[in-house]
């Protein structure tokens, strides 16, 4: 269960601006996990909470051997209109959490007796730093507004995750 004072304190810092257009100084930064696949390495997202400013490129230390062209680094400033959602998943994923405990609890039961638990995707994985907190989730079961942030990065890069062996 997320800390209520830091809780309070984070969603001060993200939204004291007053707009999702024109947030806070020093909000902090998204670093995700996105385009997951069994058949390629995952894309690191990097998005500046404060500027907009995001960058998108191959996972530091994975090799991209596919025939498919490796994607090229992408470098950009997402709209204020999208940069609202995020907000507000972030905010979401701050009061709620960044992962499923329940699903996480079952995971680690399957493991303990033994049982086959499938990931064809590879880990979820997203970081929030935050001015009063970090959040960090390299977890198999992303809580419902981690997965939706996930869900709404991907479909913003759909070519990446079209790359096949």
């Amino acid at each position: 269960m997320p800390n209520p004072t830091v809780t309070c304190a984070v969603l001060l810092a993200l939204f004291s601006s007053g707009s999702d257009a024109a947030p806070a100084q020093g909000n902090g930064k998204l670093i995700a996990a996105i385009n997951r696949s069994e058949w390629t390495p995952p894309l690191r997202f990097e998005l500046d909470l404060a500027t907009s400013r995001y960058d998108l490129r191959l996972t530091e230390g994975k090799v991209w051997s596919f025939a498919s062209p490796a994607p090229p680094p992408r470098q950009g400033i997402l709209s204020d209109k999208l940069m609202s959602v995020i907000r507000k998943l972030v905010l979401r994923i701050v009061r709620d959490g960044i992962y499923d405990e329940k699903c996480e609890s079952t995971f680690l039961e399957a493991e303990r007796t033994g049982a086959a638990v499938i990931n064809n995707g590879g880990p979820f994985s997203i970081t929030l730093s935050l001015p009063d907190a970090q959040l960090d989730a390299p977890a198999r079961c992303p809580s419902s507004a981690a997965a939706r942030l996930e869900r709404l990065l991907d479909s913003l890069f759909p070519a990446y995750a079209n790359a096949k062996p």
